[in-house]
């Protein structure tokens, strides 16, 4: 059975931040698209776009 669009919506909106922050933490040693594509094959993944798109929100608000 498939969610409400809104129900989906915010199970995104809480599983972004502690994915961002997972990539953030890892990318020196191991580089953004390597961890993309083994949380992606994992099915536990965001879209690039929404990570440089929460990256820069968070830039403009000086997070």
């Amino acid at each position: 059975m498939r969610q409400p669009p809104l129900q989906q919506y915010l199970e995104l909106r809480l599983r972004v931040p502690p994915i961002v922050a997972f990539i953030d933490q890892h990318k020196l040693e191991h580089g953004v698209e390597p961890i993309w594509r083994v949380r992606s094959e994992a099915g536990a993944n965001i879209a690039p776009s929404t990570y440089c798109a929460t990256k820069a929100r968070r830039r403009r608000h000086g997070r």
